[in-house]
């Protein structure tokens, strides 16, 4: 998936071309960062919730 990393009051969220919003979880390990585009793998476990396996910068 792809989208702007923004932050809210849930924590890092990205939101998709589509709008769709993910809650981000981000294990301890990896460095996400804070706005920008981004390119996201990970696990959905929650309605909106995506955990992070893997994400890249989007150019």
């Amino acid at each position: 998936m792809s989208g702007q990393v923004r932050q809210s009051r849930r924590g890092k969220i990205v939101k998709t071309d589509d709008n769709t919003i993910w809650v981000i979880e981000v294990p301890d390990d990896i460095e996400f960062p804070g706005s920008g585009s981004v390119i996201v793998e990970g696990t959905k476990i929650g309605f909106d919730r995506l955990r992070i396996d893997w994400f890249g910068l989007a150019v």
